[in-house]
């Protein structure tokens, strides 16, 4: 076949079966000749030349890719050129270039800024091996339908008990420890990862130089540990010789085994630690923390599961709650609402608790930055059509010389494409430049938080994609209206042709379009400003000003609970005696600080809210004086007072919910739980107004507080309310903790207002605010400029009439009314379509606003009324202008 297809080759003009069928009659008179039956001949020559219909066939296929070929290269031809020309084309007009780029990047720019945040928190994969089959796993506990932290024997239950459903599975916890580095004199804080042994292996990490710790070492509790590669840049210089050497982390010697590869940034997408230790060694690092390896109601590690090939999530799903079950019969210490629960690691961002409200936040923010660009690509639409008006000779002659509409759409959508690929090049600067400033975020907060939204592949690709779009779409309209004229009509009307009623149409319901979606997002950016204003004077229960918060570490200094119970007493004692000091306190947690801690509490008798008479509940630690400091008021009963000791009754003080909630119609001081169910009786002693403990909006919770002497902490910050700013006393009060004990590690040092601010508290809130509002503002800029260009456009083309009317006795304010109705009649038919879309929209994002409805009439008042007035504004100035006309200047004009 081969062989003859080199002889013959697709040749359309041959007859391919004669040239077949003469070949075979050579070769069978050929092998005749040689002494063959003339049978046997035919029988040869017909299997060495082939079928002739398959011959046949191959030839037509060749033939056809041949035309192919030559259409795909005449079709890349013509693209250059359109592209060449549409270059050509607008360099001439560069005031025309210059602002349709602006307009179409700062829209494909703020898209993909927003992007960016969403790809780096719902879609960018972390950085291990086979990330997509990463999956969550969270423990459900009683009375709460909130996934939370898993007990790491509970891990390796699910390690072991599912090998059918997961590879493998890895456990983390995040934690603070006081670290002393070689050739450094004063400690230092440090946030390390407790994992579990397999950590680095199953997520496939490898060294940057030394090597990652083992299961087996970590088995044998070695004091090991893995430094991060950015610590180990930033703190250490990228020094190999660290390895092997010793790093006391709260006193215990721990061997850095190796550097974690560069690429590895940890298993949580906002939180960076900055080293890895075994957790079998957490009891070496806290004493007491032995526990953590041997009870299996102790939860406070998150876990990552490898699904195994072909297994879903669904699958896993039943497998854990079935496992589950197996395991709450086995372990009666679990309480009945315990279970297990899994969600895609993506999915479970960046909390599994709070994954839900990602999603729709994401879908929020893109559907204004969409508002956005939709203006932009209006104003780009209306641009191109006063240029395509201005183009109609052009046109028409290329249609008269054979182009067809066809070839002249083409062209003319071409030319929005190049402008939007333009475009693309200033939206990612202007990405690059917005992520940039929010990785920057810092939080005040010693807590690592991570805002690393970089653009990577996927941005660009959705924000050249959103360019495509934008392109088409500015630049079908104009090249199908452009499309319709004649030649005819041009040499006959000139330049008025393309004033005609239907393009004036477009143009006027693109400008309505532009008014409704500038409101709707005038009215969003309005409404998180208001929710800002809300919090920021919100009552949280508590009075925020003139308080200083400075936090130490007592696990360096390992005191026993003599040398604790002196130091807290001496702490607070100095304090109250700081110059400008009114009062002193000490606690464990702080309000909206994202680390509330809980107990699980027992009641002796039915309670008719709690099944079985036992409940997790938030609670903290707190010295006398604390409710005082924080102007938090007692409602029933006394708070603690400094007999309250560990030798002393177990009391506590609850909330006013916790009290309704359990006890309601009973006098709670009389009232009492245990914190294990043989443990002693801890009576309520107190009664204080409920406050905000996690979140701006969240719902009054019951909430308990333990003194500080019964339950000891390591971590105490330190609360001063003072007398005048509280950021004078501190250098005082670093003295302070000086004379207590030199070697105090203090840190986080912070007033109230910064710690709420500027911390995660009002971060969410702050960030939409300031998202919205340049969204809004950006939109507003936007409909502003498009509006005057389609009132100033108009006047250009009634120039003659308004010749005409002012020399028949047309005063210059009959003008200016007429061409002002022009633009407000538009503005008003969109501030309608606006205000009904505003209703809607501002409806399915009230869940992400606080202490404002989502549509109230203030911000719906005020948007309304400064779009109308910027509105008025940009008809005036043309309107302004055209009254000034000279009649016989005007009437002279084509």
């Amino acid at each position: 076949m081969k062989r003859y297809f080199r002889i013959l080759g697709p040749q359309p003009e041959r007859d391919v079966d004669e040239e077949l069928t003469s070949h075979v009659e050579m070769h069978v008179a050929y092998l005749v000749a040689r002494g063959r039956s003339p049978g046997d001949a035919r029988t040869e020559a017909l299997r060495r030349f082939g079928d002739i219909e398959r011959v046949r066939h191959e030839c037509e296929r060749l033939e056809q890719q041949k035309a192919r070929t030559m259409t795909r290269a005449r079709i890349f031809d013509e693209f250059v050129q359109d592209v060449h020309w549409a270059f050509r084309s607008l360099g001439r007009k560069p005031a025309f270039l210059i602002v349709t780029v602006l307009a179409l990047g700062l829209g494909i720019g703020a898209n993909a800024a927003i992007f960016s945040v969403v790809n780096a928190y719902l879609f960018r994969p972390l950085p291990v091996r086979d990330a997509a089959r990463l999956a969550v796993v969270a423990q459900v506990s009683r009375g709460s339908d909130v996934p939370g932290s898993v007990s790491y024997l509970n891990y390796e239950s699910v390690r072991q008990l599912l090998p059918d459903v997961i590879d493998d599975a890895v456990l983390f916890q995040i934690s603070a420890v006081s670290a002393r580095l070689p050739g450094a004199g004063e400690a230092e804080r440090l946030y390390i990862n407790l994992v579990s042994g397999n950590y680095f292996q199953m997520l496939g990490v490898a060294p940057a130089a030394g090597a990652m710790f083992s299961a087996d070492a970590a088995g044998r509790r070695e004091p090991l540990v893995v430094l991060d590669y950015r610590y180990w840049q930033r703190r250490f210089h990228g020094d190999k010789a660290i390895v092997g050497q010793a790093i006391r982390l709260n006193g215990i010697p721990y061997t850095v085994a190796g550097i974690a590869e560069r690429r590895f940034t940890g298993t949580e997408e906002m939180v960076v630690a900055d080293a890895f230790v075994p957790i079998t060694t957490a009891g070496l690092l806290v004493p007491g923390q032995e526990r953590l390896l041997a009870e299996r109601t102790w939860s406070s590690s998150r876990v990552l599961a490898h699904l195994r090939p072909g297994v879903g999530i669904a699958q896993a799903r039943l497998a854990l709650a079935g496992l589950a079950k197996r395991l709450k019969a086995q372990y009666p210490e679990l309480d009945t609402g315990f279970g297990l629960v899994t969600a895609m690691e993506t999915d479970a961002r960046p909390d599994i608790a709070v994954s839900h409200v990602m999603p729709w936040l994401a879908a929020v923010f893109m559907a204004l930055v969409g508002l956005v660009l939709l203006i932009a690509c209006v104003n780009v639409a209306n641009l191109m059509l006063a240029r395509a008006a201005s183009r109609q000779a052009e046109l028409a002659v290329r249609r008269a010389l054979g182009a067809s509409n066809a070839r002249l759409i083409r062209q003319l959508i071409t030319e929005s494409v190049v402008l939007a690929m333009l475009g693309l090049v200033v939206g990612l600067v202007l990405a690059r430049w917005v992520t940039a400033w929010l990785s920057n975020i810092r939080l005040a907060t010693d807590f690592p938080i991570r805002f690393d939204v970089a653009p990577d592949w996927r941005v660009v690709a959705f924000a050249g994609g959103v360019a495509l779009l934008a392109g088409i779409v500015t630049g079908l309209a104009p090249a199908l209206q452009s499309a319709r004229g004649s030649l005819s009509d041009v040499l006959r009307d000139g330049a008025r042709a393309s004033a005609g009623r239907s393009r004036h149409r477009i143009r006027g319901a693109l400008v309505v379009a532009q008014v409704a979606v500038s409101l709707v997002l005038l009215i969003c950016a309005g409404l998180f400003t208001q929710s800002v204003r809300t919090a920021a004077n919100a009552d949280l229960g508590f009075q925020p000003s003139h308080l200083l918060l400075m936090t130490v570490d007592l696990t360096l200094q390992r005191y026993d609970s003599a040398q604790r119970d002196r130091f807290y007493a001496t702490l607070l004692e100095r304090a109250r005696a700081l110059p400008g000091v009114r009062a002193a306190g000490i606690a464990r947690d702080l309000p909206m600080g994202g680390n509330n801690s809980s107990y699980t509490i027992f009641f002796d008798t039915d309670v008719p809210t709690v099944e079985d008479r036992r409940l997790d509940i938030y609670s903290n630690t707190v010295s006398p004086d604390y409710f005082a400091t924080m102007a938090l008021p007692l409602v029933a009963g006394r708070e603690f007072t400094r007999f309250d000791a560990d030798s002393s009754p177990h009391v506590a003080v609850i909330n006013v919910e916790m009290a309704r909630r359990f006890w309601p119609g009973q006098d709670p001081l009389r009232q009492g739980f245990r914190t294990t169910r043989d443990g002693p009786l801890i009576q309520v002693v107190g009664v204080v107004r409920p406050t905000k403990y996690m979140f701006l909006n969240e719902a009054p919770g019951p909430y308990v507080y333990f003194p500080v002497a019964q339950r000891p902490i390591t971590n105490v910050t330190l609360h001063l309310r003072t007398t005048g700013d509280p950021t004078a006393v501190i250098a005082s009060a670093r003295a302070m903790f000086r004379t207590i004990d030199p070697d105090l590690l203090v840190f986080d040092v912070k007033t109230m207002e910064q710690h709420l601010n500027d911390g995660i508290a009002f971060l969410f809130v702050r960030l939409g605010a300031v998202l919205a509002t340049a969204v809004g503002l950006l939109g507003l800029i936007q409909t502003i400029v498009g509006l005057y260009g389609v009132i100033a456009y108009g006047v250009s083309q009634r120039t003659r009439e308004i010749g005409i009317r002012m020399a028949l006795g047309a005063d210059g304010g009959s003008v200016v009314r007429s061409v002002m109705a022009q633009g407000l009649v538009l503005t008003a038919i969109g501030l309608v379509i606006g205000l009904v879309l505003a209703f809607v929209v501002t409806r399915l994002m009230q869940g992400l606003l606080f202490g404002v409805s989502p549509t109230d009439a203030m911000t719906f008042t005020a948007a309304t009324l400064l779009l109308l007035g910027l509105s008025a504004l940009s008809a005036y100035l043309p309107a302004r202008r055209a009254s000034r006309l000279e009649p016989l200047s005007a009437l002279r004009t084509d």
